[in-house]
């Protein structure tokens, strides 16, 4: 029966899909990736003699932007003329209110909506019209940006660190970000083009609501559909290791953008360009987000890259961060006490489940 073959064929093909998630552990829940590793870093607590001694790392960030910094706080001290134009919505203000301020910065759909406070993507959205923006703003748990969306080939995040009293920094590595696309065959809904990639499989959830009445249409052959506009590991996009391009030059411009934010010392920078070459140049690209030292070395992402050479990189990161740390402690740096971030980490996990749902 045909009909029976197919059902077998996609039941099939589900079993495989989850034995790879299984199999594959960048799939894996971000604690259970950090678990076996983590006596590294108590080893590193015990030596800075503060269990979170990452946030010194960064004492010009709030919070050492490890957790529950405001992103607009932040890009407000960074060059302006590198940022995509954008403003922050206030949840009390009316759409209305909000559109007016679009027309102000001439910020025109489709645009980018991502919480003020928020960590690994969550809650951030590509909003193409008035309506998606009036839900977005309805549900949204906390204020908000709205960036204009960028019309940019490429997207990489540049993990630079830099060791207090040093004149330049490096850069320890760069992940190219290559967003969720389909291409039609001719003969394939859109629905089956999703199942057919495992990694777009695994965001069927979001997928399917987004294009809910496009599900069974038939791309035509050739023709590509974005299905994510977001550059996000958490939401299907695949991370390409690309560190081999790093170039003197894009190390100064890297070294110029850090330094300009006073204190920063330990984080990933994530921007959008069109030409290589121009961006090492220090032109023609958009800053749109600086993680401190709550961010990850993504490059270890790419699938090359095997269970322990991924532990290997972050173990590697956690030793720059406790030395960067420990200077900056000897020299005034404010170390946050446990009360207050186990504080910070019960407003987050309250947050966090209200952005999941968003």
């Amino acid at each position: 029966m045909p009909t029976g073959k197919k059902l077998f064929k996609h039941h099939k093909l589900i079993f495989k899909y989850k034995v790879r998630k299984i199999l594959h552990w960048e799939y894996w829940p971000q604690w259970l990736l950090y678990l076996p590793v983590l006596p590294v870093y108590v080893y590193y607590a015990c030596r800075a003699r503060h269990l979170y001694f990452n946030v010194p790392a960064n004492p010009g960030l709030e919070n050492g932007g490890y957790l529950m910094e405001s992103k607009s706080r932040l890009h407000s001290q960074l060059p302006r003329h590198i940022q995509p134009a954008s403003i922050l919505a206030d949840t009390a203000d009316s759409v209305e209110d909000i559109q007016a301020q679009m027309q102000i910065q001439a910020i025109e759909f489709p645009c980018i909506c991502k919480p003020d406070i928020g960590a690994r993507g969550l809650g951030v959205a590509v909003v193409s019209n008035l309506d998606e923006l009036k839900d977005y703003h309805q549900h949204s748990p906390g204020n908000y940006l709205l960036q204009q969306k960028l019309n940019c080939k490429y997207e990489v995040g540049i993990f630079y660190y830099r060791y207090p009293g040093q004149q330049q920094g490096c850069i320890s590595g760069i992940v190219e970000k290559q967003p969720m696309v389909v291409t039609g065959n001719g003969t394939a809904t859109l629905r089956e083009l999703i199942m057919d990639n495992p990694r777009y499989y695994y965001q069927r959830h979001f997928l399917y609501r987004k294009f809910k009445t496009k599900l069974d249409d038939v791309l035509p052959k050739g023709k590509t559909l974005e299905l994510s506009g977001i550059g996000n590991h958490a939401r299907g996009s695949l991370f390409k290791d690309v560190s081999f391009k790093k170039t003197k030059n894009l190390e100064n411009t890297i070294h110029a953008i850090a330094t300009s934010l006073n204190g920063f010392y330990f984080g990933r920078l994530d921007i959008m360009y069109n030409d290589w070459e121009a961006l090492c140049e220090g032109r023609e690209f958009y800053l749109i987000e600086l993680n401190g030292s709550g961010s990850e070395p993504t490059h270890i992402y790419d699938p090359q890259y095997s269970l322990l050479q991924a532990w290997k990189i972050i173990i590697q990161h956690w030793a720059i961060m406790y030395r960067i740390s420990r200077y900056n402690m000897q020299y005034g740096a404010t170390v946050m006490s446990y009360k207050k971030v186990r504080q910070l980490q019960q407003q987050w996990s309250s947050l966090e489940k209200k952005l999941v749902a968003l």
